[in-house]
């Protein structure tokens, strides 16, 4: 699950700093494109914004995508372990019971 979680807390920090350069950017867009009217420069820019927008949205898929499998995993381990602390003892008769026939997951969720 460590495995999981490493990646994940790095697709944060990459979050972080992509949501941080939005106004770095906008600031850029304002200063040299708009009020000194270079074109070129605005160009450059919104591209770069449209590059930093689609890091961000891969980053937080990737960061979703990590979290949610470890998650997952975990909580499979737990239900695993209770499932197996909680096996019921085997009664001794004839006809089985249904705790004898029913998988060990049916009397837990009961």
């Amino acid at each position: 699950m460590r495995r999981l979680y490493a990646p994940g807390c790095v697709c944060i920090a990459f979050s972080i700093l992509t949501g941080l350069s939005y106004p770095l950017v906008i600031r850029w867009i304002i200063d040299d494109g708009i009020q000194g009217g270079r074109v070129d420069r605005l160009n450059q820019l919104a591209l770069l914004l449209v590059g930093i927008l689609v890091g961000e949205a891969l980053s937080t898929y990737a960061r979703d995508y990590c979290f949610n499998l470890g998650a997952e995993r975990v909580a499979a381990r737990l239900r695993r372990a209770t499932v197996r602390t909680l096996r019921l003892p085997r009664f001794r008769s004839a006809k089985p019971t249904w705790y004898q026939s029913a998988r060990a997951s049916k009397p837990v969720s009961r």
